[in-house]
């Protein structure tokens, strides 16, 4: 499963819940067994880089596995996006999206076939 996060502080929350809770059942108790990666649309050292790199570590520690950001700005967001569809689909993927990135899937016919169908919501 790739997951996409809208950014909030209790769309953090949320995610950390429905991460766990999206897991198979049988798997719960194995998942996480390593890093998440959470890849951010926006550039380090910007706003929404800060406040993701506020609550990652709470968020890890209650996972019981690191989050690691994984910044890749450009083309308004397009390229975490890619980089969500072309990841394995196994739960430690975390793109950070918002409304202009899925704006943007019925603008790009490179997107529009794969993103509603390539990625879970989580908050």
């Amino acid at each position: 499963m790739r997951f996409v996060m809208p950014f909030s502080p209790l769309g953090a929350l949320i995610a950390a819940m429905l991460l766990v809770t999206s897991a198979d059942a049988a798997d719960l108790s194995a998942f996480p067994t390593k890093p998440i990666c959470m890849v951010v649309r926006q550039e380090p050292d910007s706003a929404l880089d800060n406040s993701l790199r506020v609550f990652t570590p709470g968020l890890g520690e209650a996972l019981g596995q690191q989050i690691v950001i994984d910044n890749r700005p450009g083309v308004g967001g397009m390229i975490a996006m890619q980089i969500g569809l072309a990841s394995v689909p196994d739960g430690y993927s975390i793109i950070n999206a918002g409304s202009p990135q899925m704006i943007a899937s019925f603008l790009f016919k490179i997107l529009s076939d794969d993103l509603f169908r390539g990625f879970v919501p989580i908050g």
